[in-house]
């Protein structure tokens, strides 16, 4: 198995909050491609969830489409985010949970998560299973670093399950923080740094408030540079409105 060729140290926390019994919305941190065979671990059926560019790449678009897992459409149309929901249902009916990273991204814990993650839950009935990852990049940077690193430290915390009864914007946004917080705990999480990594202008991200002096950089890089910033915070903040607008009230 990939996790025993690499030789991962994983330390597993709050790993007996999973009842394997239930399907769940798996809303994980993202920091490595290292996350999906680590995340398969959980003793669940999963059905990951990948940007829709992927199942085109020559390294993992076969994988991807054969094992059956859902692409998400580049595009916000009505019509692509329809086929989103129906293909996660079908997924559903077959038993599976799904895996979603609401950063979309592998830049670091700061980047804020996008809207829509939880509504899915909530539209599919399904309890939130929030994850936080850390360490992973050390196996596998990509595409910052295409060296494969053996026997590297990484730590999984598993939080309490979330209800979709007990859904608020308040909530999504505490286990955010509280995600990001375990994952930082560790000394192990990715950290952007842009004059590092690059700007990544041509994708489309937003970095977390809590993170204000980055928040600032990045701002003022789009402002000198003419790039228009991404702005989903008040989508985030009502992530229903964003849906509803989309056609999907339930």
């Amino acid at each position: 198995m990939v996790r025993t060729a690499l030789k991962l140290r994983v330390t597993w926390s709050g790993y007996d909050a999973i009842d394997p019994d239930r399907q769940y919305m798996v809303l994980a941190l993202h920091e490595s491609f290292v996350d999906v065979p680590l995340l398969a671990a959980l003793p669940l059926d999963l059905r990951f969830t990948a940007r829709e560019e992927l199942f085109a790449s020559e390294d993992f678009g076969a994988v991807l489409r054969s094992s059956h897992h859902v692409p998400v459409p580049e595009t916000r149309s009505t019509t692509a985010m329809r086929l989103l929901v129906a293909r996660l249902r079908a997924a559903v009916d077959d038993g599976d949970s799904i895996v979603m990273f609401p950063q979309g991204s592998l830049l670091g814990v700061e980047v804020a998560f996008q809207p829509g993650a939880w509504r899915l839950a909530q539209m599919l009935g399904l309890p939130v299973l929030p994850v936080a990852i850390a360490g992973t990049h050390g196996v596998w940077d990509h595409p910052f670093d295409n060296e494969v690193h053996l026997a590297r430290d990484v730590h999984v915390t598993v939080l309490p399950p979330i209800e979709p009864s007990d859904w608020s914007a308040d909530r999504a946004r505490a286990m955010e923080r509280s995600l990001k917080q375990s994952a930082i705990e560790t000394r192990l999480a990715r950290r952007f740094e842009p004059h590092r990594d690059g700007w990544w202008d041509e994708y489309a991200f937003e970095i977390d408030p809590d993170f204000d002096g980055l928040r600032r950089q990045v701002e003022a890089h789009r402002v000198l540079n003419h790039t228009e910033p991404i702005d989903r915070r008040s989508a985030r903040e009502n992530p229903r409105e964003m849906w509803d607008s989309q056609g999907f009230s339930s």
